[in-house]
């Protein structure tokens, strides 16, 4: 299964926000990706993981380190119901997690820029299942 890193998608100066895929579960091509700790997610199981981040936090931080450095804004999961639904093809979009963060330290949304962030860190816990 292909493994791929993603980097954040866009920044807005005039905002200080940044948006981009938080996670994939499956590709655009229909193939299941497998994530930096060797874990593969389930779409439905990513779907309800950022519901619950979103209600318990939506805080954001460099490299699983230090303090909230952002807040989640915007976020959606696609799934393929709500592909379905909004009549979007098979192959146009991966099944996975858009977010878009702000960052209201004008410092660290220059250095989350600088630095073309490969990932977002975020925080929750989860259990891994044995397949």
């Amino acid at each position: 299964m292909p493994t791929l890193a993603i980097p954040i998608m866009k920044g807005d100066d005039a905002t200080q926000c940044v948006f981009g895929w938080a996670s994939i579960a499956v590709t655009k091509e229909g193939e299941t990706l497998v994530d930096l700790q060797e874990d593969i997610i389930d779409i439905y199981d990513l779907e309800k993981a950022f519901q619950d981040y979103m209600h318990e936090s939506g805080e954001l931080n460099f490299r699983h380190n230090g303090l909230a450095r952002g807040y989640l804004v915007e976020m959606m999961v696609f799934t393929p119901e709500k592909l379905t639904k909004m009549g979007v093809p098979d192959g146009i979009l991966p099944l996975g997690a858009l977010v878009t963060y702000h960052l209201p330290d004008r410092e660290d949304y220059d250095q989350a820029k600088a630095e073309g962030l490969l990932m977002f860190s975020i925080e929750g816990t989860a259990s891994r299942e044995e397949t």
